[in-house]
């Protein structure tokens, strides 16, 4: 069965304040609209229903704006997010992928992969500092422990199958992720985003 595509969406206004030294903030906001949009494409390219998780009325007003269901966050952040998403898969009875929309490097072709391996088992995808850019699997009640050095935490946990993919491994988290995003052809299209 299809999983469910899940991605928990922070404010607009208040994402990648790591990068608050290098963007304005208006900038920031273009940004996180951007990658929010293409992941979304991505995911629904991919043959996946998305599944936004909204962390307030203006990210949920967006969502409904692009036809996309969505559920509230419960005001206990990432954690929080990816349990009301899985609740919801199961609901469905559908296995479910958490994945992120900080991932300006993402292929559909990663996407399948990471839904071939959630309707297989449980699979975690890494991303280069350490964290957890996807998770998935079929199964309810998975501990999440999001944070630095998830992946680990969540390895230990799952003991589900590694799939690791350029797409997944770079997130935009520091300055650095950017300039090696934009540099990169499949990044090319920040440029855009990122102009005066």
């Amino acid at each position: 069965m299809t999983p469910l595509f899940a991605i928990p969406l922070k404010t607009f206004g208040e994402g990648k304040g790591r990068l608050a030294g290098h963007l304005t903030l208006s900038q920031r906001r273009e940004l996180a609209l951007a990658l929010a949009a293409r992941t979304v494409e991505t995911a629904e390219s991919a043959g996946l229903e998305v599944l936004v998780v909204a962390a307030d009325q203006e990210v949920a007003s967006w969502a409904q704006g692009r036809r996309l269901p969505h559920l509230m966050e419960a005001n206990d952040g990432l954690n929080g997010a990816a349990h009301g998403a899985v609740a919801a898969a199961a609901a469905l009875g559908k296995p479910w992928i958490i994945g992120h929309a900080d991932l300006p490097l993402l292929t559909v072709d990663e996407v399948t992969d990471a839904a071939e391996a959630a309707a297989a088992g449980m699979f975690l995808a890494p991303s280069y500092d350490g964290g957890t850019s996807a998770i998935g699997g079929p199964a309810d009640g998975f501990p999440f422990s999001y944070g630095p050095g998830s992946f680990r935490r969540h390895l230990a946990a799952s003991r589900g199958r590694v799939l690791w993919r350029l797409g997944f491994a770079l997130d935009l988290d520091e300055p650095i992720d950017l300039e090696v995003a934009i540099r990169h052809r499949r990044g090319a299209w920040l440029s855009n985003v990122l102009r005066p």
